[in-house]
């Protein structure tokens, strides 16, 4: 018997734009790499339960005030929701930007 893999997204708040969900849509069906630290240790696991292996893998990168300018070969940005109004840090360029709660984000 094949147990159904369920997925728990953790409790990170902010409602349906958190957890591994836009990270999934992001990935283009490819593996993605998340940056070490909370973010990695919150999101990896699960995208690695989901995600196929074999195929290059999509890098995202922390992206937002206070960093320098992302690489321009990174493919998703992780960027911040604003801690008050809850608006999404906004950026220039083509790569797919996943907002995060700034808790997490950090």
């Amino acid at each position: 018997m094949v147990e159904p893999l369920v997925v728990v997204e953790p409790a990170v708040g902010g409602g349906s734009r958190t957890g591994p969900c836009p990270l999934l849509v992001a990935s283009e069906g490819r593996p993605v790499t998340v940056p070490d630290g909370l973010v990695n240790e919150v999101f990896q696991r699960a995208l690695d339960a989901l995600l196929p292996e074999g195929l290059p893998a999509r890098r995202s990168v922390l992206a937002g005030p206070g960093l320098p300018v992302p690489d321009a070969d990174a493919d998703i940005l992780l960027v911040p929701d604003h801690p008050q109004t809850g608006k999404t840090w906004t950026h220039a360029g083509p790569a797919y930007a996943v907002p995060l709660p700034y808790g997490v984000w950090l």
